[in-house]
């Protein structure tokens, strides 16, 4: 038996029926949505997708993409909103973690840190966020030195709040040791950054029709 299995307990029926109701009830409040394009509808903006949201309930989406021109740079965007007035995720931690990585761990053989990242104040938009993240150097035999690294950049949001909720960003290097269909190893950080940067940049509250349950009423 794997490990991690030995108390596996097999959902019930009524469960497996909740959770196909839920998926499907998931899929129906998809549709698609042209680049560039900006729903005045309550939801969230994906690459190409919208998902329709009321905004009275907590929720926590995530989506990874790549350029074409860069497949071994990804790109994650999340979302989260907590109801009921709960924490806040703590970015200002996740920027100092991921900024320390090596110092309490060991990196791989070869490799050494040739940049630490903050942690440091940045925007997300508007928002005064945190981040934080390192560039590490790989020693290769036969080859030049191969860059890699991680970028993380989060707003803690507000505790129950849908209009300014939990947004994290992150973009890391891929290696093509470790995705062999990868035809192309990722390009130094200082020729990424700048797409990092302008991402940050574009992302932005908008105003919805009808307006979010928390600004009903507020002229």
């Amino acid at each position: 038996m794997l490990r991690g299995f030995e108390n596996y307990v097999e959902p019930t029926e009524a469960q497996w029926v909740a959770a196909e109701s839920a998926i499907r009830k998931l899929i129906n409040q998809l549709e698609p949505r042209g680049l560039y394009e900006i729903p005045k509808d309550r939801g969230f903006c994906l690459p190409y997708a919208f998902l329709r949201d009321d905004g009275t309930y907590g929720n926590k989406i995530s989506t990874s993409f790549r350029f074409a021109d860069s497949p071994a740079v990804i790109y994650t965007l999340s979302v989260a909103s907590i109801p009921g007035g709960g924490a806040s995720e703590t970015t200002i931690l996740n920027a100092t973690g991921r900024s320390s990585t090596g110092i309490l761990s060991q990196l791989p053989e070869n490799t050494t840190v040739k940049q630490r990242l903050g942690p440091r104040p940045s925007k997300i938009g508007a928002l005064t966020s945190e981040q934080g993240g390192i560039v590490v150097e790989t020693k290769r035999q036969g080859h030049p030195p191969l860059e890699g690294y991680h970028v993380y950049t989060g707003y803690a949001g507000w505790a129950g709040s849908q209009i300014l909720p939990t947004i994290e960003v992150t973009m890391e290097s891929a290696a093509r040791a470790a995705y062999p269909r990868l035809a192309t190893d990722a390009p130094p950080y200082e020729q990424a950054r700048p797409r990092l940067d302008a991402l940050l940049k574009s992302i932005r509250l908008r105003p919805t029709t009808p307006p979010m349950p928390e600004l009903v009423g507020i002229q």
